[in-house]
């Protein structure tokens, strides 16, 4: 089941975020996620308004998670953009659960239509699952435009 994510789920999702970002390799560059402030996050994620977190639920337990929000494309403000800030399936449900984040996918794509969105934009961190989730994105009609190089000043 996808469903909206509640204050009572913040912990989970919080855990759920430390445990994706570790192992990317931010530390090397300085970024240190920080379980308070992805708190803070998740609840504003929950509370603003053009901010969804949508969570996939499995046998009474989140399985997966994808949070964004519709905004205007900062390059032309009639176009407004479905921006995905975050998604994650643990490792230890990708395999039981393996639909979760084709399930989550389109069930945002649907909330950012239904918001106005008319574009979509999508991230993947480096990792070694990285080549599925191109093949995933590519399957989807997403195209690969930028990538991202970040460092220590």
């Amino acid at each position: 089941m996808i469903r909206e994510a509640t204050h009572a789920d913040i912990p989970i999702l919080t855990k759920g975020i430390i445990e994706f970002l570790s192992g990317v390799g931010l530390e090397e560059v300085g970024l240190v996620p920080d379980s308070e402030t992805i708190e803070f996050f998740v609840q504003d994620c929950i509370d603003m308004d053009g901010y969804t977190f949508l969570v996939a639920e499995e046998d009474n337990q989140i399985v997966g998670g994808i949070v964004g929000c519709v905004i205007p494309w900062e390059f032309n403000a009639n176009i407004m953009a479905l921006v995905e800030k975050g998604w994650f399936v643990p490792k230890e449900f990708r395999a039981k659960y393996g639909m979760a984040a084709m399930r989550l996918r389109k069930r945002f794509h649907q909330w950012g239509k239904e918001q106005g969105a008319t574009v979509l934009c999508m991230v993947s961190t480096k990792r070694e699952e990285s080549p599925r989730v191109m093949q995933m994105y590519e399957k989807s009609g997403l195209k690969l435009i930028d990538s991202n190089f970040i460092g220590r000043l």
